[in-house]
């Protein structure tokens, strides 16, 4: 009989659904971020990807109101492209903090 692999069986209580987990993920996350128009909306797991850090880390410096501007759509952060790269020019391309 076939059990399934550890990596197929999900887990009810992750918090990290949604979140780019594997390399070849974030990078192509980082890859469609590049080539969108700059008024294109990215979640807070793509933004995480592209900036090399944690959700977290986005939620606190939105919290502290030192971070990248976002909207909110309904009960979702999402973050415009041209927002994202003017901050990460304007912090000298340290986005891995």
């Amino acid at each position: 009989m076939n059990e399934p692999k550890q990596d197929d069986v999900k887990n009810p209580t992750d918090k990290t659904e949604g979140v780019a987990k594997t390399q070849a993920e974030k990078t192509e996350i980082v890859n469609r971020f590049y080539a969108a128009p700059d008024a294109a909306l990215f979640t807070r797991e793509e933004i995480a990807a592209v900036r090399r850090c944690s959700i977290a880390k986005l939620d606190r410096e939105a919290w502290l109101g030192t971070g990248i501007k976002f909207v909110r759509d309904g009960g979702r952060c999402l973050y415009r492209k041209g927002d994202v790269t003017t901050t990460l020019q304007t912090a000298g391309g340290n986005h891995a903090e």
